[in-house]
C-alpha cells in the first residue's frame, strides 16, 4: 500500500466502487446534441471571462478540497469562474445519463472507468488528443499504459487522473473488540471467513461491511486468483469455463449473510445511503469493508484510526488477483462551448496544483 502516493505521482495525478448499470438511459440520444454544440469551436476568446461548469463525486473532504483548487485557479485566472456541482457517488451517473441525453453536461466530468465506454460511444465526450497534440495538456508525466486507458476508438475520451489497487478498509479498534487479530497480507480467504463470523459472534457487528453485490472488481479479483479471466479477449463472453468459481465466491457470502456476518442486501441498501463517511467501519459498527487503497485517506477527517490492508489470498495459489486499476479520469463534454479552457484547467489539475499540496489533502482529493 506504500505505492499508492507513487502511483499517484505516477500519473501525474485515486472509489469508489461502480455501479452496475452504465447509464443505459444515455445510450445512442446524444449524437445529435454534441454533432448540434459541440463539433462547433465555440471557444471564448483570449482574455474573455468564461464560466466553467464542473462535477465530480465523493465525500465532503474532497468536495472542500476541490473547491479550493477552484478558487485557487480562479484567482490566477481572473477570466475563469466555476460553476461547481459535486455529488455522492450514489446517483450520480444516474444524474448524468439524464444530462447527457439533454445535451446538458458539465463542461469538466469526472469520469469513472466503468462508465466511460459508454459515453464515449455515445459521443457525449470530446477527444482530448488535439489538446494533447498542440501542448495545452501536458502528459508527459503519464505513465503511457495508464494514459491509454482513456483512449476509446481511437480518442482520448478521458485524462486519467489517478490509479489504485483493490484493498481492504479496516477498523482496529472493532478487531481488537471482538480479540481479533489485525490482517496482514499473508491473511486468506479461510482466514477472512473466520474473522467475519468471530467479530459477528463477539460484537454482534459486521465482518464486512458490504458485499459483492454491486461492483464486480471484487469477484474479478477472485477469478484472476484461481489464474482465469473474467471476460473473453473480446469482452464478449466470460473468460471462464468452470461454473463453480462463481457459485464458490456467491455461496461464501450467501452462508456470511445468513450468519449475520456480512449485510444482507436490505440492509447493504441502507447503508448505502449513509455516505462513506458514516459508514459502518468509520463508526466502529464494522470491521472490515472492500475499498480501494486510498479509503483511509478518504475518510481520515472523521476515523483517522482505519487502515488498510491486501485482500484475502487464495490458500496454495501464487496468483495475487491486483492489477493496477486507472481510477478516474476528466472528460469534457462534447458540447462543451468552453473546450479550450476546460482542457487548460485540466492541465493545470495533472501538473501543477496537485504537486504543491500536502500529501493527506492530495489523498482526500483522489
Amino acid at each position: 500500500m506504500g505505492m499508492a502516493a507513487a502511483m499517484v505521482l505516477s500519473t501525474a495525478g485515486c472509489g469508489g466502487s461502480g455501479g452496475s448499470g452504465e447509464a443505459a438511459s444515455a445510450s445512442g440520444t446524444t449524437a445529435a446534441a454534441s454533432s448540434a454544440a459541440g463539433t462547433s469551436a465555440g471557444e471564448a476568446k483570449e482574455g474573455e471571462e468564461v464560466t466553467i461548469k464542473i462535477t465530480w463525486w465523493g465525500g465532503q473532504s474532497r468536495h472542500d478540497y476541490t473547491q479550493k483548487l477552484l478558487d485557487t485557479y480562479s484567482q490566477a485566472h481572473p477570466n475563469v469562474k466555476f460553476e461547481a456541482v459535486p455529488s455522492g457517488w450514489d446517483g450520480y451517473f444516474d444524474k448524468l445519463a439524464t444530462q447527457a441525453a439533454s445535451g446538458a453536461m458539465p463542461d469538466i466530468v469526472q469520469m469513472d472507468y466503468l462508465y466511460i465506454t459508454t459515453y464515449a460511444k455515445n459521443n457525449s465526450l470530446a477527444d482530448l488528443q488535439p489538446y494533447i497534440d498542440d501542448g495545452t495538456i501536458d502528459v508527459s508525466g503519464i505513465d503511457p499504459n495508464i494514459l491509454d486507458s482513456g483512449k476509446i476508438g481511437g480518442k482520448m475520451n478521458g485524462l486519467v487522473l489517478t490509479s489504485s489497487y483493490q484493498a481492504i478498509g479496516y477498523n482496529p479498534d472493532v478487531f481488537a473488540e471482538a480479540g481479533v487479530a489485525v490482517p496482514d497480507s499473508s491473511w486468506t480467504w479461510d482466514d477472512f471467513v473466520a474473522m467475519c463470523k468471530t467479530v459477528k459472534e463477539k460484537t454482534g457487528k459486521y465482518g464486512m461491511a458490504n458485499g459483492p453485490v454491486d461492483d464486480a472488481n471484487f469477484f474479478n479479483y477472485w477469478v484472476r486468483q484461481h489464474g482465469e479471466n473474467l471476460f473473453s479477449d473480446d469482452k464478449k463472453s466470460i473468460g471462464y469455463a468452470d461454473d463453480s468459481l462463481c457459485a464458490d465466491f456467491i455461496k461464501m457470502w450467501a452462508d456470511l449473510m445468513k450468519e449475520g456476518a456480512v449485510p444482507n442486501p436490505d440492509e447493504y441498501a441502507s447503508i448505502q445511503t449513509l455516505g462513506q463517511e458514516a459508514g459502518p467501519v468509520v463508526t466502529g459498527e464494522g470491521a472490515t469493508l472492500v475499498e480501494w487503497n486510498n479509503y483511509a485517506s478518504k475518510v481520515s477527517g472523521v476515523n483517522d484510526k482505519i487502515k488498510m490492508v491486501t485482500p484475502p489470498l487464495l490458500a496454495g495459489s501464487d496468483n495475487k488477483g491486483l492489477w493496477l486499476k486507472p481510477g478516474m479520469f476528466f472528460s469534457i463534454a462534447e458540447t462543451s462551448k468552453v473546450k479550450k479552457e476546460a482542457a487548460e484547467f485540466i492541465d493545470w489539475f495533472i501538473n501543477l496544483s496537485l504537486i504543491h499540496i500536502s500529501e493527506p489533502t492530495r489523498h482526500s482529493l483522489i
